[in-house]
């Protein structure tokens, strides 16, 4: 199977349907929602506050998984848009 470049055409439609993304104040919503539920899931799950994730890690009682990874990408997002 050859890979192929992508047409400046479809490169295109993806810029805008991105942006039209970015645009839906309702798709947002939900976004920020849904990644609040994943970060209370992962804090009741690991049994410790977002916040000390890090330090966990460090010390060794909360090892770095997928969902870790995860769990930090949606706590960040969460703290850059003011809502931790």
């Amino acid at each position: 199977m050859a890979l192929t470049e992508p047409t400046s055409a479809k490169i295109e439609a993806q810029i805008a349907a991105l942006t039209a993304q970015l645009n839906d104040a309702e798709l947002q919503q939900r976004y920020r929602e849904e990644t609040r539920r994943n970060v209370a899931r992962c804090e009741r799950k690991f049994g410790i506050p977002s916040e000390r994730i890090h330090e966990a890690i460090d010390a060794g009682t909360l090892e770095e998984t997928l969902e870790v990874v995860e769990w930090i990408f949606d706590y960040n997002l969460l703290c850059r848009a003011g809502e931790r």
